[in-house]
């Protein structure tokens, strides 16, 4: 990822907005138990497809806004609003709630609402607005499994635009 950072200076001189977008999730329910006969001595698996949504979505998004930090520290502040950039988190509200059965997805968004949290205040004092994106249901393809479900119920959902809409705003604007 470090690399990427460097290339984006190099072609275009600074890294003025940083958008964090991970989002992969379980293809299976993480508390489907088999059901046997009898107990073992054994422990059970690793569960590394959970483990690796965790990478991606939290641990990804960690670095990302470590990099972030770094490379956007050096650029000149704006003249009206001081601010030297802009980087924006995409979650989930299932960052905020809970209640599925995909154990990885749900915690990782919950660790990027808690990385915002506690990253808000260095980033105020680098002079970059830190702001998160956390959408209801968003129909595409990692959501195919329980969409049709979700929108027989009649219950919101959202649209790639109205995710987007709010975030045009920010890098100018941080009270909005």
């Amino acid at each position: 990822m470090k690399s990427a950072f460097e290339m984006t200076v190099v072609e275009f001189g600074a890294i003025n907005v940083v958008v964090t977008c991970a989002g992969i999730m379980e293809t299976k329910a993480f508390f489907d138990v088999p059901a046997t006969d009898s107990q073992t001595d054994e422990p059970p698996e690793e569960p590394l497809e959970t483990l690796r949504v965790v990478d991606v979505n939290l641990k990804g998004t960690i670095i990302a806004l470590k990099l972030a930090f770094n490379f956007m520290r050096s650029n000149a502040p704006d003249p009206s609003t001081g601010s030297r950039g802009s980087i924006v988190f995409i979650t989930s509200l299932s960052g905020y709630f809970g209640g599925t059965s995909v154990v990885g997805y749900v915690a990782s968004k919950h660790g990027v609402v808690g990385l915002l949290r506690s990253a808000q205040k260095t980033a105020e004092v680098l002079g970059l607005p830190l702001n998160a994106i956390a959408p209801i249901l968003t129909p595409i393809h990692i959501t195919q499994s329980y969409t049709e479900k979700w929108m027989q119920r009649g219950l919101p959902y959202c649209t790639a635009w109205n995710v987007a809409l709010p975030s045009h705003r920010w890098p100018k604007d941080t009270s909005k």
